[in-house]
């Protein structure tokens, strides 16, 4: 099964803090697909 985009309402708390993190950050109202399919591995994302 291919990885697929992982949304902000199904996302996990740890991953929902980055992307907030991430959307502070880059004045931008929402991720973009790069950080939804990073999302899939919460240490990486959180690493990059």
């Amino acid at each position: 099964m291919k990885p697929q985009p992982i949304d902000y309402a199904a996302a996990s708390d740890e991953v929902k803090a980055v992307f907030d993190d991430i959307k502070t950050s880059r004045n931008v109202p929402d991720v973009n697909n790069f950080w939804k399919y990073l999302a899939n591995d919460p240490v990486a994302l959180k690493r990059t």
